[in-house]
């Protein structure tokens, strides 16, 4: 959890959340939007162990774009 700025939040426990670099982007977008209703969307979503593809059709994002296959 070395990661600046004011969000942060430890997945580590989650199952569904062993995709580190799209925690890392996923992350950084509600960084980005902090303060926002879709920043805080986001993030309820994301703490609240939403499924990664949800997020990703929250935020606009191509889930396909961050598979790790």
């Amino acid at each position: 959890m070395g990661r600046s700025g004011r969000y942060s939040y430890d997945t580590s426990g989650m199952y569904n959340r062993n995709n580190n670099y799209l925690n890392v982007e996923i992350e950084r977008y509600i960084e980005q939007y902090w303060g926002t209703s879709i920043g805080t969307s986001v993030r309820n979503m994301y703490e609240n162990g939403t499924d990664y593809e949800k997020i990703c059709d929250m935020i606009g994002w191509d889930y396909d774009d961050f598979c790790n296959d």
